[in-house]
């Protein structure tokens, strides 16, 4: 669930936003990373969450202008 992981904190210390941290769950889901699992929170792909794999899903987004 969200809310155990909430709130968020960077390594400096500075807290994200609520609606980042959603937000970011929702791209996640869109990727098929991970999958909703209802009230229960949400389930880990184990191989889609590896650090190659996320940073390969974030070098295909689009540049913003």
């Amino acid at each position: 669930m969200v809310a155990e992981i909430l709130p968020l904190f960077s390594k400096v210390g500075a807290e994200a936003p609520s609606y980042q941290v959603y937000l970011a769950l929702a791209w996640l889901q869109n990727v098929g990373v991970i999958t909703g699992n209802g009230r229960g929170g949400y389930l880990a792909d184990s191989g889609g969450i590896s650090d190659a794999n996320l940073e390969t899903l974030w070098q295909s987004l689009p540049e913003q202008a």
